[in-house]
């Protein structure tokens, strides 16, 4: 069963030396969304606005497989003055 990284980033980069055996990739994507799940409350919301927030799932070999990206935009003010 292959072996899954997942390093995380917010400012800080956490690297994951451990890693999680998993089935597949399909595995590995549920796994990383349930992290984030976990994650995304504990966070300063502050950070969010200035760094955002990455999970990078690595395989064994080093190969990035894919990374889930979170970050905070803020939409253009609603109203008389936003309006087009």
């Amino acid at each position: 069963m292959p072996r899954f990284f997942f390093h995380t980033r917010n400012g800080l980069q956490v690297r994951d030396e451990v890693g999680t055996q998993l089935p597949d990739l399909k595995a590995a994507r549920r796994e990383a969304v349930k992290i984030l799940c976990q994650i995304l409350p504990t966070l300063d919301e502050a950070a969010l606005f200035v760094e955002g927030y990455r999970i990078s799932v690595v395989s064994e070999a080093g190969d990035t497989m894919f990374a889930l990206d979170v970050a905070v935009t803020s939409a253009p003010p609603s109203g008389p003055e936003g309006e087009a």
